[in-house]
Parts: C-alpha cells; structure tokens; sequence
C-alpha cells in the first residue's frame, strides 16, 4: 500500500483524539498513518490486520527456520 493511498492523520488530531483514530482504523479495516511536520511519525492498524501480519511474520520466520536447517 503507497501513503498516498492510505489514511492519514495529522499527529496533533490524533494526540487530541487518539480514541477516534483507532475507530476508524477498525471501522475501516484500514492502515492510519499518523503524520508530522517531518513526514510518518507512526503507523495504526486494526487488530485484525495486527493479527494477520503477525500470523505471517511467524509463518515466515518458519519458512526460514526450514530453509537454513
């Protein structure tokens, strides 16, 4: 996913309301990009993409563990 097409927040929205931030980013099954003046401070997901790129992380950690054996 480029920035350019995902979600964004500026850092001070989120720091006023970081409650509504998580919101969306689970309403909108989408990644949040919180930004400041010096580009992408930090980057929000739903649990459900957390979980699923964790799943992945691992499956591919896995993968890797079987490769070097």
């Amino acid at each position: 996913m480029n920035i350019r097409e995902s979600l964004k927040v500026d850092i001070s929205e989120f720091l006023g309301n970081p409650e509504n931030t998580f919101e969306t980013a689970e309403k909108n099954k989408s990644v949040i990009h919180v930004v400041d003046e010096d580009g992408v401070a930090g980057v929000l997901m739903s649990k459900e993409q957390y979980e699923f790129a964790r799943d992945e992380i691992e499956s591919l950690y896995e993968v890797i563990e079987e490769l070097t054996l």
